[in-house]
């Protein structure tokens, strides 16, 4: 009895979920609800939208620097207390943008922003994982899920609906009441946590090579310089040599790439990364410039993935802990290989109720992918592993959709929409090749 109390997916442990999961959504809404206000605050501000581009860049820089700091925050401070300083300062960075009364300052304010919304969503990965146990945690996995697979593809259709009917500073002021409230949840809800290592001291120096490094390739990609890259690529291995040989713990140790089933994961999760970002990239522009809607309803096009995600979570929590990693996400990524020939080959007359169909099974597929890769993280390394291992997957992640974004778009200019699509399915084919390396058994327990 005592066992089967102990795999219930129970009341206290959903409504923690929740609670965390609304600032995760939050951040991930944030990462795109600006995309499409971006003439807008080019006009506002009379600067080139080149210039309003680091609305964006801002808050993927202030991103890449946050996430590999979490790790650390949590193993210091508590994933309790680190979740809300996190959302406090998410919060107050869109206050403050929201009241920007220039470019300069609301690209400050959105690294503020970046900052706190880059801790938010590794962070409830480690303290939901840590509440469900080894025998819940993929089903809280596929729940928690939910963010991101419904806030990219919310955030152009509500970005559109904020700056047609309310302006641009709604694009970051809608951000401050959903912060209070998630605030107030969590204080009363999310139970006190002890620090794992309560004298952990910060890699200062490690820090500033990983900052630095990520910093030059989100800046290499955002405007496409090799300099940058190669100035990003010798500082990331400055780190790694760094972090071997340092005596301090590493915010991200490359030995937990030594773990074959880890480093699997890892490589996965880039790559899907590639296909998500990618395909939020791809479909809102091609639904603009091919069909000619607006931003609110190419939004609104992406709604079939979006709900095909939130049907499909329930399964894919429960298949994540009852079927090994090696057996599911290949064929879950099979068939999103499947769901991607038809764009590969799409044209004006492509009927668009036919690819919505196709993107309601993409959204089923995407769940039965990223649910088990979630869990599998905290079945590959230990328990005090986890929190750098969570954050190592996102700086994956994040880095997959920097670089597949700027790589679809210039497949896109110079060869059009179904060249961009035939990558993308190659992205994804590479991923399949990955998974097969993925673990082959459902442990019982996390490493110890």
């Amino acid at each position: 009895m005592s066992a089967n109390i102990s795999e219930r997916v129970d009341l206290p442990l959903l409504r923690l979920g929740a609670v965390l999961v609304l600032g995760a959504f939050m951040a991930l809404l944030d990462a795109t609800i600006v995309n499409v206000g971006l003439d807008s605050l080019a006009t506002e501000f009379r600067v080139p939208l080149g210039t309003a581009q680091w609305a964006i860049t801002g808050y993927l820089l202030a991103v890449s620097v946050a996430i590999p700091v979490s790790g650390w925050a949590v193993d210091r401070f508590g994933g309790r207390a680190v979740w809300l300083a996190a959302a406090g300062l998410f919060t107050v960075g869109s206050l403050a943008a929201g009241c920007s009364w220039s470019m300069g300052s609301l690209a400050g304010f959105r690294v503020l922003q970046g900052l706190g919304g880059g801790m938010l969503e590794p962070v409830t990965q480690v303290v939901v994982a840590a509440a469900a146990g080894p025998r819940r945690v993929g089903r809280m996995m596929g729940l928690i899920s939910v963010p991101l697979m419904l806030a990219p593809a919310a955030g152009p259709v509500l970005g559109g609906l904020l700056v047609d009917q309310l302006g641009w500073r709604w694009l970051f002021l809608v951000n401050v009441p959903v912060g209070v409230v998630a605030m107030l949840l969590a204080l009363r809800y999310v139970p006190r946590d002890s620090p794992r290592g309560a004298t952990a001291r910060l890699d200062l120096l490690g820090l500033a090579l990983l900052a630095s490094g990520f910093a030059a390739l989100v800046i290499a990609l955002a405007q496409r310089e090799p300099v940058s890259l190669a100035v990003g690529i010798a500082l990331l291995a400055g780190y790694v040599a760094h972090a071997l040989l340092t005596r301090t713990a590493p915010l991200l140790d490359p030995r937990m790439f030594a773990s074959l089933g880890f480093a699997a994961t890892a490589v996965a999760m880039l790559l899907v990364g590639v296909v998500v970002f990618g395909t939020m990239f791809l479909l809102p522009l091609y639904a603009q410039t091919v069909r000619g809607h607006d931003a609110m309803v190419a939004g609104l096009l992406l709604a079939p993935q979006g709900i095909g995600g939130m049907l499909g979570m329930p399964l894919a929590g429960r298949l994540a802990d009852r079927v090994p990693p090696r057996r599911l996400v290949p064929l879950a990524l099979a068939l999103l290989a499947l769901t991607t020939v038809p764009y590969a080959v799409l044209d004006e007359g492509t009927s668009e109720v036919w690819l919505a169909c196709v993107l309601f099974v993409r959204g089923v597929a995407l769940t039965a992918v990223v649910a088990p890769l979630l869990a599998s993280i905290y079945r590959t390394v230990t328990a005090d592993q986890a929190p750098r291992a969570t954050a190592a997957i996102y700086i994956l992640n994040q880095i997959g959709g920097s670089l597949g974004t700027a790589l679809l778009a210039t497949v896109v200019v110079a060869s059009g929409f179904g060249a961009a699509f035939t990558w993308l399915l190659g992205f994804t084919a590479a991923a399949v090749v990955v998974s097969l390396l993925l673990p082959g058994k459902v442990p019982g327990e996390v490493r110890a």
